[in-house]
């Protein structure tokens, strides 16, 4: 072996204990050190989501009733497409600037081309330390020779994913739908490895009815079919709101061909989520009938798999901890506090 070539190291399984745990920073969803590709067909309304997502989280507001769980984020968006007339445009069309905008920088695309990885010393250089980094869209932030090449499409994945772990964030990929509108995580047009190497695919869908006829031009569906971080069956539909300015969740309309029959949307079951978290929290050790009693003093019901599901996100964070060693009865308690919980109150 070559002396200066680093040595070949193993690990006992349990020495990945000593490894940092998973770093949430919106709902289930984002993640510090990991790689999230958004796909959709163009006009659905991508960069208004990022943008409207941003500004609520750099401002402490709830986005989809959903708050980070990171005080104060910073984000990095960087737009590839846009001029800042057309964002000066759109930020006017959303109810204006974020009240603090001097965390939420932005990085547009001039005469000059600057490579990932130009930009990302940039980012480090000028000290900041984001959040989030947004690259909108993917395939104007390379100099892409094939979007169809598997091994182009890798060796891009793998400088992004050096990125997330140097700034220590999560990064979202903006990306267009293929011409064939496929789904899960075959949606992305161009080479599949796109969608292999991330972390995390979210997917928007336009909803048509039985005869492929578009129901509502406001509404879409939005649905995770990849998520290597938790494993959470997520998929809503949003609709945009009338004056431009935000998101809602709301029903599938009746006849669409995308539907969800599951425990309530995901974000109605992360809330339930940090409701349990923050009734474990200073209680010792408790089991779940006494999680469910205490939700139902504050009006809360839910179902044994609805908690279940929901501990065993809170354990996969190391937020909880399950002990099942006492008499064949099962016990949780919390092992660490997040930052912000979800009784936070919205700031105004």
């Amino acid at each position: 072996m070559d002396s200066e070539q680093t040595a070949i190291k193993f690990l006992n399984i349990n020495e990945v204990e000593n490894a940092p745990d998973l770093q949430p920073i919106w709902g289930n969803w984002l993640f510090r050190d990991s790689v999230v590709l958004e796909v959709g067909e163009p006009g659905i309304s991508k960069t208004t989501w990022n943008f409207g997502l941003s500004k609520a989280l750099v401002d402490n507001k709830p986005f989809l009733g959903v708050s980070s769980v990171v005080k104060d984020p910073f984000i990095v968006y960087m737009e590839f497409e846009a001029s800042a007339s057309l964002v000066k445009s759109r930020m006017r069309a959303m109810g204006g600037y974020p009240r603090c905008s001097d965390r939420f920088k932005l990085y547009l695309r001039e005469e000059e081309f600057h490579t990932m990885e130009q930009i990302s010393d940039g980012i480090v250089e000028l000290g900041y330390e984001p959040d989030i980094v947004f690259v909108d869209p993917i395939r104007m932030a390379f100099n892409m020779r094939d979007e169809n090449d598997n091994a182009e499409a890798t060796k891009q994945m793998k400088a992004v994913k050096k990125i997330a772990r140097r700034l220590n964030c999560c990064v979202v990929l903006v990306h267009h739908s293929s011409k064939a509108e496929l789904n899960a995580t075959k949606k992305a047009s161009g080479a599949y490895s796109r969608a292999a190497l991330a972390d995390i695919s979210i997917n928007f869908d336009r909803l048509y009815d039985s005869d492929g006829k578009e129901i509502d031009r406001d509404i879409f569906a939005m649905s995770i079919p990849k998520n290597r971080m938790i494993d959470d069956d997520f998929c809503i539909c949003i609709r945009k709101i009338h004056d431009g300015r935000g998101f809602r969740v709301v029903n599938f309309p009746v006849g669409a061909r995308i539907s969800y029959n599951g425990m309530g949307a995901a974000t109605e079951r992360y809330t339930a989520q940090q409701l349990i978290y923050d009734e474990i929290m200073g209680q010792g050790k408790v089991q779940v009938k006494d999680v469910m009693e205490s939700l139902a003093k504050i009006g809360k019901t839910y179902s044994d798999e609805a908690v279940y599901k929901a501990l065993g996100n809170l354990v996969a964070m190391g937020l909880v901890d399950h002990d099942d060693n006492q008499r064949n009865r099962n016990y949780w308690k919390t092992v660490r506090k997040l930052p912000i919980s979800a009784n936070q109150e919205e700031l105004v």
